[in-house]
């Protein structure tokens, strides 16, 4: 790799350029691998002034990622490191398999689609970049969610490519795209990444730099491509204009950005939400159907003709769980009925002030939108309730699909009006109650909260 040292962007606005940089956290992951795979320092290692901060053969422990964390380095620290023991093809296919018997979906839906051999193919990618290779390796051993979740994204962004009948080369760009859209992270604060719980403000921009980090990274290697960079690069973007790091939407983005983009999401659901109710990627429908708008017609059409193809049946709820999931879905109506009000003051609020940053639009489209989502779906309706209720005090079989579809498309939108809060708590953050509009719009911000999170 050449070129400077990579620094973390984290600012209130992510898409404003790089200039406000924070220090860079990698050697201490570093230190981490070297506890059980080492890793030493293949040349003399210097701060920017030419100042000796490490021996060349010295090995990276966390005395040693102390002191570089004190400088900026003249070369960046992935150039002048090695791991004993790097990921490569058989291993990355190794780790694949392991993840299919989990999620015996994904292999179903290999064998459906005829996928083995190909995916195969790509998994086992000829020789690539040796700091590639340790930036997958690291995230592996420190990161295994977000390793996981890269080769879910690898995978399955191949896929759409491939059904979207992409040529072989921009088949393997979003395989690579997926795999790597995550090697941000190993550049933020572990202990912002590692945390439990609500983040603040400003720990949520740092999460966001993620993707500008991985392009500072992935930029200066040969092996990885312009269109690899893209996608990774947009893989929180979104069609409508939601996304980050800079709202860009429709045809700006790249046809890769728009898969690794839903690919994202969909491994959120799977991996997260999914795996804790023993559900699979076809419960993914109501979700795609619901947020039709957040990604491209092409790349919504070729996942749902994945999913049709692949056999999958939508998770149905047994027996006396029926009822536990009606009260559950209950609750779930209840909170948006209250919120409704409480989006449209908001939205009214954000309307009258005379002027808005980009993270004050960014909340008041991302409340419209969801706004406008919830109101669609039609689960703001009295009846519904009622009729729910009347579910969990008499189970019926013939309620369980209309239940779990409701249900799934509750929880999404649960999970949108999260994001609202937290996108408006940011802005909040950022504008401060410096008059009257702003202390009512942070009043409604509080309340959106507190429904959100009683108690």
């Amino acid at each position: 790799m050449e070129g400077s040292a990579v620094e973390i962007p984290c600012q209130a606005d992510p898409s404003d350029g790089l200039a406000e940089a924070k220090q860079d956290h990698y050697a201490e992951y570093l230190a981490k691998v070297n506890e059980t795979n080492d890793v030493q320092a293949t040349e003399d290692i210097c701060n920017s002034r030419g100042v000796l901060l490490v021996k060349a053969g010295a090995r990276i422990d966390q005395g040693v990622a102390e002191r570089i964390l004190q400088h900026k380095l003249i070369k960046p620290l992935e150039d002048q490191v090695a791991l004993k023991d790097q990921i490569d093809g058989d291993k990355l296919a190794g780790h694949f398999a392991l993840l299919a018997r989990r999620f015996s979906d994904i292999a179903r839906i290999n064998r459906s689609l005829n996928f083995e051999a190909e995916f195969k193919t790509l998994i086992h990618f000829p020789a690539v970049s040796s700091c590639l290779c340790q930036k997958i390796t690291v995230l592996m051993e420190r990161l295994p969610e977000h390793f996981e979740a890269g080769l879910f994204g690898g995978w399955l962004g191949a896929l759409v490519a491939r059904e979207m009948r992409l040529g072989k080369d921009q088949i393997r760009a979003a395989f690579f795209a997926g795999l790597t859209r995550d090697l941000g992270f190993l550049h933020i604060d572990p202990a912002i990444v590692y945390k439990q719980g609500a983040l603040t403000a400003e720990e949520w921009r740092a999460i966001m730099s993620h993707v500008l980090v991985a392009n500072l990274f992935l930029s200066n290697l040969s092996c990885v491509t312009q269109e690899v960079v893209t996608a990774v690069v947009e893989h929180h973007e979104r069609y409508d204009g939601t996304g980050y790091p800079t709202g860009r939407s429709g045809t700006q983005l790249s046809t890769l950005g728009n898969i690794i983009g839903l690919v994202d999401t969909l491994q959120a659901l799977r991996m997260k939400q999914f795996a804790k109710r023993g559900r699979n990627l076809m419960d993914a429908r109501p979700y795609l159907q619901l947020n039709v708008g957040k990604h491209s017609v092409p790349v919504y059409e070729a996942m749902m003709k994945i999913l049709k193809k692949s056999g999958l049946q939508m998770t149905r709820t047994q027996g006396d769980e029926l009822a536990i999931v009606a009260a559950r879905l209950q609750d779930r109506l209840v909170t948006l009925q209250k919120v409704l009000p409480v989006l449209e003051q908001l939205i009214k609020l954000s309307s009258e002030l005379p002027r808005l940053n980009k993270q004050g639009r960014s909340s008041s489209v991302v409340a419209t939108n969801v706004l406008d989502m919830i109101q669609r779906s039609g689960l703001n309706q009295d009846e519904l309730i009622d009729w729910a209720r009347g579910v969990e005090n008499d189970p019926q079989t013939s309620d369980v699909d209309e239940i779990n579809e409701m249900e799934l498309l509750a929880n999404e939108l649960i999970w949108q009006l999260n994001s609202v809060h937290r996108a408006c708590r940011q802005f909040c953050e950022e504008q401060g109650t410096n008059s009257a509009a702003m202390v009512r719009i942070e009043a409604q911000c509080k309340l959106l909260g507190s429904l959100l999170s009683p108690g």
